[in-house]
């Protein structure tokens, strides 16, 4: 088994003490990503010492700020209408994959602000600028439509993946399984349709979009994230626990760096037949 390995840095960089030495680590190469969001979440209220270090994320590659997100959004929100927030809304326009992320965890921490009025409008607003940001990014027509219906699809199928597990724990446990598949059926002939409405001639970037849904997860920083383009019915598993019924959902993905010009392989092409019956059985969800 491979593990990425990193430089180790000398605890005493982290100290209070030696926050001047953050320009001086910057200038020789030596700051890592590490050191320079533990410094902007400790020294968030200096003025002169938190422009330096956004200026330097400005500089970073995304790759390498994609395991950082969380702490990012949250400082983000924490200080609204600040350089940092400008910097999310910035990296969202630039990378599908950062973009999803935050507004998962940004949609994530609207929901437990309910009590804090002022913190959850904060956290909205820069949603929606994160979500205008990177609907607007490209001047192509096309790749704007994708996007537009993309974001769409995933949110659909994100939506009603989450909110199943509380519909099948009022289920009969015997049919709970049975569910589940007509679900994914369902959900398949979403992706499915978009597929095969796409133009053959699209541009890679919105080929991407149409071709599946992304999930902003990758194995490494050296590769893209996964491109769902089906799930398999029959891997299901339906779990038990006090509250709903977790199961496990098996994905067929593909590495958007290796999609060919050519059209995925034509068994994905399939519409999968849900009865009248079946539709019933799901259609009080």
């Amino acid at each position: 088994m491979q593990l990425e390995t990193k430089r180790f840095i000398d605890r005493s960089d982290y100290e209070e003490k030696n926050v001047d030495r953050i320009v001086e680590l910057c200038y020789e190469g030596k700051c890592s990503i590490e050191l320079l969001i533990h410094h902007l979440h400790t020294n968030f209220s200096k003025n002169g010492i938190r422009s330096y270090i956004i200026n330097n994320l400005f500089d970073t590659k995304i790759s390498e700020l994609m395991f950082y997100v969380p702490e990012i959004v949250y400082m983000a929100l924490r200080f609204p209408e600040s350089q940092l927030e400008k910097l999310v809304v910035s990296l969202c326009g630039k990378s599908t994959e950062f973009f999803l992320l935050s507004s998962w965890i940004l949609d994530a921490w609207s929901h437990d602000l309910i009590k804090k009025k002022q913190m959850k409008k904060s956290c909205e607003n820069i949603s929606k600028d994160c979500e205008q940001k990177w609907l607007s990014s490209s001047s192509v027509p096309e790749v704007s439509k994708a996007k537009n219906d993309f974001y769409g699809l995933l949110n659909i199928i994100v939506r009603n993946l989450t909110a199943f597990s509380l519909y099948l724990k009022k289920q009969d446990e015997k049919k709970r399984k049975n569910l589940l598949k007509i679900l994914l059926r369902k959900l398949n002939n979403l992706i499915t349709n978009k597929r095969k409405e796409a133009d053959t001639n699209q541009t890679r970037e919105a080929k991407v979009l149409t071709e599946g849904i992304i999930v902003p997860f990758s194995f490494s920083s050296s590769s893209s994230s996964c491109l769902v383009v089906g799930m398999l019915e029959d891997e299901v598993q339906c779990f038990e626990t006090k509250k709903r019924c977790p199961y496990k959902v098996v994905f067929e993905c593909i590495n958007p760096d290796e999609l060919s010009t050519k059209r995925i392989n034509q068994s994905l092409e399939k519409i999968f037949t849900i009865s009248d019956e079946e539709e019933k059985e799901i259609a009080n969800f």
